[in-house]
């Protein structure tokens, strides 16, 4: 299968939907560019836990400086999803370096994407200023707690399991360097867990 994926006429869009360009089922982010949202990405952004972050301010007190800088945290979740995405695309089509398409692994590519979407799902607004406090957590501390609140219904980790099978969320949190609690993040640089 791997020996396969050198030719040009392999298709990763049969794997991994939003690697296919020519899906219609599109999200319009606001830079002249309309990023992948299948399915299973739509279950993830409309999840109340990442819907949150809609009301998060992205840049906290500088949109009183620049007025243009309004964008959310949950429309900087979307620009880094499809920036993983675009980077994907470019990897995978490169004709001079075949060796990504050969040595890529779909479970290493969805990881990475889903890693994309939650990477801020613990922020808050002003939540780096407060991170300067050597008693605040860090914001990643809180992913793991909110994939398993159960607050909203389903928790954020079974629509995971729902609609990606195949990711692994303790891998997910190695990838985003999480630490298990925020008890375990209080004053202490990002570490793997």
């Amino acid at each position: 299968e791997r020996l396969k994926r050198h030719s040009r006429d392999y298709s990763w869009s049969a794997s991994v939907p939003e690697l296919d360009p020519w899906q219609a089922e599109f999200i319009n982010i606001g830079i002249d560019r309309n990023a992948p949202f299948t399915k299973r990405v739509a279950a993830i952004f409309n999840h109340p836990a990442v819907r949150r972050l809609k009301s998060e301010a992205q840049l906290g007190w500088m949109r009183e400086v620049y007025t243009a800088a309004t964008h959310t945290r949950w429309a900087h979740a979307l620009g880094t999803f499809d920036s993983l995405v675009l980077m994907y695309s470019a990897l995978l089509a490169d004709p001079e370096v075949p060796t990504f398409r050969v040595l890529a692994d779909v479970g290493d590519i969805e990881h990475a994407m889903l890693a994309g979407i939650l990477h801020d799902i613990g922020q808050t607004a002003f939540g780096h200023d407060f991170e300067s406090v050597p008693t605040f957590p860090r914001h990643e501390a809180y992913t793991a707690a909110l994939l398993r609140e159960e607050l909203w219904g389903e928790t954020l980790e079974e629509a995971i399991k729902r609609q990606w099978p195949n990711i692994d969320i303790e891998r997910m949190l190695y990838i985003l360097r999480v630490s298990r609690s925020p008890e375990d993040a209080v004053g202490k640089e990002r570490r793997p867990i």
